[in-house]
């Protein structure tokens, strides 16, 4: 047996159960009418977004001093989401900060740096001219 619905994806969020009623009708068309309930289970879906609060430091920083915070948006309400640095395009910079929680941090002290990130100016880190 398949059941083809109307809609182009079920989607918990939206609904999490569906009632059907199905007709079996025989070769004398006699019938039998049975109604059933549908649920629906949660898929974990992929995050649409990930924000970051900040995008400079100001040079001479402390060692651990917080740049800013990274937050996630999802579709999937009450996730919880770690952050780390990733090698790759973009990376050139990234062994001059560490992640705690949520939270971009200097790992050496920032100098002659105007900005970073976005921008493409390079961050030099204590001892590396």
């Amino acid at each position: 047996m398949s059941i083809k619905l109307g809609l182009s994806s079920l989607n918990f969020e939206s609904a999490n159960s569906y009632s059907i009623t199905v007709r079996a009708t025989d070769a004398q068309g006699l019938t039998f009418n049975k109604s059933f309930t549908l649920t629906i289970t949660n898929v974990n879906k992929v995050p649409v977004s990930l924000e970051f609060s900040a995008n400079t430091i100001a040079e001479n920083n402390a060692v651990a001093a917080v740049v800013g915070a990274f937050s996630t948006i999802d579709p999937d309400t009450g996730n919880t989401f770690t952050y780390s640095l990733v090698a790759g395009s973009g990376a050139t910079d990234n062994t001059s900060f560490t992640i705690e929680a949520n939270q971009l941090q200097a790992a050496a002290i920032i100098r002659n740096s105007t900005s970073f990130f976005a921008e493409g100016y390079q961050a030099f880190a204590d001892g590396r001219y």
